[in-house]
């Protein structure tokens, strides 16, 4: 089996430069998965925007806002209906997701678990500490160093928070 071949599974995708999401619905249960497209060069684009947004790395969010947009249509109305919600991120899709967390809390008042696999952090340490408070559960894998060092964060996103207990280096 693929990487990809899972997806087929799922019921809606948006899609925007470099960025693919894919959201299933089962029940009251929805699962949302954010991962980079194989398209390389937008993938990098997103990632060099790093300027600061309001505590955001500006091409997280706006990369976010086009998944968002998309995603409105769809479940705007009836994402109160879900009492559990899942968000997985790949790389720069865990960056992602994780805004994608903070957007349904901020905007819903909903709670989600977070899984993220090498994901840099999209976030400034007040909206971390937001994002924190944000899910029910996070949990953020790290399989290389190649995110880490001091040009790779200033590139692709926020330093990682000082209190690492939810990073487990594998």
């Amino acid at each position: 089996m693929k990487f990809n071949d899972h997806i087929s599974h799922f019921d809606n995708k948006y899609t925007t430069s470099g960025i693919e999401c894919y959201v299933k619905t089962e029940e009251q249960k929805l699962v949302i998965e954010v991962h980079p497209s194989k398209s390389i060069f937008p993938l990098f684009v997103t990632r060099l925007k790093y300027q600061k947004s309001d505590g955001f790395h500006k091409g997280y969010l706006k990369s976010f806002n086009a998944i968002k947009a998309q995603f409105d249509v769809d479940f705007q109305y009836k994402i109160s209906q879900y009492n559990d919600i899942q968000i997985t991120g790949f790389s720069v899709g865990g960056a992602i997701s994780q805004i994608f967390a903070l957007y349904l809390y901020n905007e819903f008042n909903i709670k989600s678990t977070v899984i993220t696999y090498d994901s840099p952090t999209p976030f400034n340490t007040k909206r971390r500490n937001e994002f924190d408070a944000a899910v029910l559960h996070q949990e953020h894998y790290v399989f290389g160093i190649d995110i880490f060092g001091d040009f790779p964060l200033k590139l692709f996103g926020y330093e990682f928070p000082k209190n690492q207990k939810d990073y487990k280096f594998v």
